[in-house]
């Protein structure tokens, strides 16, 4: 995971597994980039269905690959307490310092190739998720231009959650 690869499907497996039984996901689950690859998905499916559960909603949220690099290579981070800025929609209070006094770094992986090849990935094997659950009338769509909160909003009606 420290290296950006995706972790083995059958640890996965196992924490999903486990994860599912908690009292507290007993009524259901949201799962923030998974399942990534078709395999993952069969896996998932055969996992809920020895749990006797499906799959509720895929939410796809829609961004272009022009600004998901504008968003990357923009991020900073505190090296002394983690924050995160981006130099165009949540600035620092001064270019290389954090509000803290820490010094302000680009992470090694922000960086625009690094983003081109995630991107690559997630069209060769993440993609093709959406046409696996689309037969099951289960994939939405979210425009994931805007604010955190705008794009929660639109998520949480997409999935039939109130505030």
């Amino acid at each position: 995971m420290s290296k950006g690869l995706l972790v083995p499907d059958g640890l996965v497996s196992e924490l999903i597994t486990a994860r599912l039984r908690d009292a507290d996901a007993k009524k259901g689950a949201i799962w923030d980039g998974y399942p990534r690859t078709i395999p993952q998905a069969e896996l998932l499916d055969g996992i809920l269905a020895k749990l006797d559960r499906k799959i509720g909603k895929v939410v796809s949220i829609e961004v272009q690959l022009a600004e998901l690099i504008d968003r990357v290579v923009g991020r900073r981070v505190c090296e002394t307490g983690g924050h995160i800025y981006h130099l165009r929609y949540s600035p620092p209070p001064s270019p290389d310092r954090c509000s803290c006094g820490g010094k302000l770094v680009q992470r090694k992986d922000d960086t625009e190739e690094t983003v081109r090849e995630r991107y690559a990935e997630y069209l060769a094997k993440t993609e093709p998720l959406l046409r696996y659950y689309g037969p099951k009338g289960v994939v939405v769509t979210v425009d994931g231009i805007g604010g955190l909160d705008e794009v929660a909003a639109r998520i949480k009606v997409a999935i039939g959650v109130s505030s």
